[in-house]
């Protein structure tokens, strides 16, 4: 007579399989991970290659600065093929334009691999499109007002500064006080620690960080060391000189 059920021969080997399921879906989960950071790393790299070879013929001046190293003269004037505004320290969305609509990128490039989703390419900017964040992920160092070139707009071309970043993941507002949080981890505590991401440096070299706040002495601006903590993105943090800052969104 036929005996229905499972042996406990039946169940090792069966909770074997699931076991090698299971390792191969987190193996699989951790790849695809690493081939996301692998490929967002490459890309903030990218970002900065295509200002610095911008800078070029710019008088070393990364795009969002004319030549003369003036935010009005970013753009030619009566020159409109970019859609977008000329360049002020509050707005970006002008070197986005450059990089892209002059080929110095691809449309699709300054798109992390997490917003693929919620991101879409620069279209052409005939018909009067502009560039807006919707068309890309990574926040760039705000480059100061239109003197001097001390502090953060020491930085907005090829320096070779090591400790100056000037290409990061971007951070996430939560809330109206303008606390932020990491794009990667979910986390809405709005704690600067707890952020991680991408950082991209002016001597092109890219580190993948655990907090958007630098010790005393870790970041430097226009040849001068900042005295204080400096978090990422917040320009208000009583940092010497120029206060760093990268743009939230």
């Amino acid at each position: 007579m036929s005996r229905y059920g499972f042996s406990l021969k039946d169940l090792i080997a069966l909770a074997a399989v699931f076991a090698v399921l299971t390792v191969g879906l987190i193996g699989c989960g951790r790849a695809t991970s690493g081939k996301q950071r692998m490929v967002n790393g490459t890309q903030v790299r990218g970002v900065h290659s295509a200002m610095l070879i911008f800078s070029q013929g710019n008088n070393d001046f990364y795009p969002g600065l004319g030549p003369d190293g003036n935010a009005a003269d970013a753009i030619p004037a009566g020159d409109n093929q970019y859609g977008a505004p000329k360049a002020s320290n509050s707005d970006i969305s002008i070197v986005y334009a450059l990089l892209i609509w002059g080929a110095y990128i691809p449309p699709d490039y300054p798109i992390h691999p997490l917003d693929a989703d919620s991101k879409t390419p620069a279209p052409s900017p005939s018909g009067g499109h502009t560039m807006t964040r919707a068309n890309y992920s990574y926040a760039l160092l705000q480059f100061g007002d239109d003197t001097g070139n001390e502090g953060r707009r020491g930085e907005w071309r090829g320096t070779n500064n090591s400790m100056a970043p000037l290409v990061a993941d971007r951070s996430k507002i939560i809330d109206p006080s303008m606390k932020f949080t990491g794009m990667h981890d979910g986390d809405d505590s709005g704690d600067p620690t707890k952020w991680n991401g991408h950082v991209g440096w002016n001597d092109n070299h890219v580190t993948f960080e655990n907090s958007a706040v630098f010790a005393p002495g870790k970041l430097k601006f226009g040849g001068t060391p900042n005295d204080k903590p400096d978090n990422l993105f917040d320009a208000s943090d009583g940092t010497s000189p120029d206060g760093n800052a990268m743009f939230t969104y």
